[in-house]
C-alpha cells in the first residue's frame, strides 16, 4: 500500500471519529487555536498528555489543526513532544503528513526527534518525500544531519556514572 493510500485510510478513520473519542483537552479548543481557553484548562489540571481512543495527545491534535499557539503552550507545560499514537505517529509525523511547514519548524526547534519512525517504519521525512514537500524535506534532512553530527561529537562511553 502506498503512503498516499495509507494516509487516505488513516485520514478517513480520523475524520470519522473526530472528537467522538477525544480525551482530556477538547478538540474544539484546539481547532480554534484558542490558547487563552487552553491555558484555563491547563490551570484546572487538565491532563495535557491524555490520549484519545487513537492514542493521539492534545499536542498531536493541535499540530493536525495547525494550532501552533496551542501547540507551543502545550509543549511549554510539559506535553510529550515525541509521544507516539497507536500507529506510532508523533506530532512531527503529523506535521509532515499535514504539510505544515510552520509546525515542522516549531517542533524541530523545540527538540522533536526526526529519527522516530511509525509502526511500519516510516519517518516524518519519508512522509514529506511522499507528499513532495521540498521545504519540509529540506528542514527534516538538516535536522537529521545536525543530530548525527551531535552524536559523532559525543565522547565514547558517554558521561558514565557519577560517583559520590
Amino acid at each position: 500500500m502506498t503512503l498516499i493510500k495509507r494516509f487516505a485510510v488513516c485520514s478517513l478513520i480520523v475524520f470519522c471519529a473526530q472528537g467522538v473519542f477525544a480525551a482530556g483537552i477538547s478538540s474544539a479548543i484546539l481547532k480554534r487555536d484558542d490558547a487563552k481557553r487552553l491555558e484555563r484548562e491547563i490551570k484546572k489540571s487538565a491532563d495535557i498528555n491524555d490520549c484519545d481512543w487513537f492514542g493521539r495527545t492534545a499536542l498531536m491534535r493541535a499540530i493536525r489543526f495547525n494550532a501552533l499557539d496551542c501547540a507551543e503552550l502545550l509543549i511549554a507545560n510539559g506535553a510529550g513532544i515525541d509521544t507516539r499514537d497507536k500507529n506510532g505517529w508523533t506530532a512531527l509525523i503529523w506535521a509532515s503528513v499535514e504539510c505544515s511547514t510552520s509546525a515542522v519548524k516549531m517542533l524541530l526547534a523545540k527538540g522533536a526527534d526526526p529519527h522516530i519512525h511509525d509502526n511500519l517504519g516510516y519517518t516524518a521525512l519519508m512522509f514529506a518525500e511522499d507528499k513532495n514537500s521540498d521545504v519540509i524535506c529540506a528542514m527534516l534532512r538538516k535536522a537529521v544531519e545536525k543530530s548525527l553530527l551531535k552524536k559523532e561529537k559525543k565522547p565514547a562511553g558517554g558521561e558514565g556514572r557519577k560517583v559520590k
